[in-house]
């Protein structure tokens, strides 16, 4: 199937469906490789404070980025660094690199309700509950301890 892509009146013949996969493609890489990127940078970092702290236990912040959970891309977590989409789990690889260093996770955001956020913010597609729920499983299926950590001051709750 030809289509034509119209831009300030020239008409170029491409098949859509080889564009669409080309970009889908590029995308995978750059998406993959950019999280990659930051797992082995978090992996040199840890392997230096082993060295630094010795046997003193690590513990590894990550933010919750629920925004836009609700959706396929969960494209807030994309643009952070977390390449998870409802095809790919973002968080086991975070996990398995903790894993290799005996650290744990630290995870925010653990003190809202979706139910709640959503009331607040229906626009923004948020999933709090969720993306505790899908980080747990990662941690748990890494057999790395989880600690939590409330998103406001409890004098602000």
């Amino acid at each position: 199937m030809v289509r034509a892509l119209i831009m300030t009146n020239l008409r170029i013949p491409i098949s859509f469906v080889n564009v669409v996969i080309t970009i889908d493609r590029m995308a995978d890489f750059f998406l993959n490789w950019y999280s990659q990127y930051l797992i082995d940078h978090c992996d040199m970092v840890l392997t230096k404070a082993k060295l630094a702290f010795g046997d003193t236990p690590i513990s590894v912040k990550l933010p919750g980025i629920y925004w836009w959970y609700e959706t396929n891309s969960h494209a807030a977590e994309l643009t952070a660094g977390y390449y998870n989409s409802v095809t790919r789990d973002g968080y086991a690889p975070i996990a398995s690199m903790l894993k290799k260093h005996e650290a744990a996770l630290n995870l925010t955001c653990v003190d809202l309700a979706t139910v709640d956020e959503q009331k607040d913010f229906p626009e923004a597609k948020v999933d709090p509950e969720g993306l505790l729920c899908q980080v747990l499983n990662a941690a748990w299926d890494a057999g790395i301890p989880v600690a939590g950590e409330n998103t406001l001051p409890s004098s602000m709750l």
